[in-house]
């Protein structure tokens, strides 16, 4: 087994230019999109879940959820027991949690021109089709649905 290596990036300032931000809430199809996102060559995809991979990552993840949603700082809890609350609240109702993510969609379409936002939700069809489409970029040869 391959030790582990935890780095810690704040501070740190961006190499790489981000080209496609993934802005869906957890257990939306975000880990095959980014599966799909990997066929056309975009390597670099950072999933939520890593934060679990890397602890010091998880504490960024959370840090930036808290000041972005609540204007908090350091978190005082486990990234994994923030994520939730952070997205949904503290006290997450069945009816509070879809009235978050419609009002989390409708921000991301008042914020984003049209021609610069993919909708697409994963029992639309096969993901690299609309998504490669949409980035302009072609189905890799070999690459076939499920």
């Amino acid at each position: 087994m391959a030790p582990t290596i935890w780095i810690d990036c704040r501070g740190a300032k961006r190499t790489v230019e981000m080209q496609v931000p993934v802005l869906g809430f957890p257990r939306t199809g975000t880990t095959s999109i980014q599966e799909v996102l990997e066929l056309p060559g975009y390597h670099d995809v950072h999933h939520i879940r890593s934060m679990y991979e890397n602890p010091p990552e998880a504490d960024m993840w959370a840090e930036a959820i808290k000041a972005r949603f609540f204007g908090c700082g350091t978190p005082v809890a486990p990234a994994q027991n923030l994520v939730v609350p952070a997205l949904f609240g503290p006290v997450v109702t069945e009816e509070g949690a879809k009235a978050r993510c419609i009002e989390h969609y409708e921000s991301l379409r008042w914020l984003v021109p049209k021609e610069r936002l993919l909708e697409y939700e994963v029992k639309d069809g096969w993901g690299p089709l609309p998504v490669c489409a949409f980035l302009g970029k072609d189905v890799p040869a070999g690459s076939s649905p499920g």
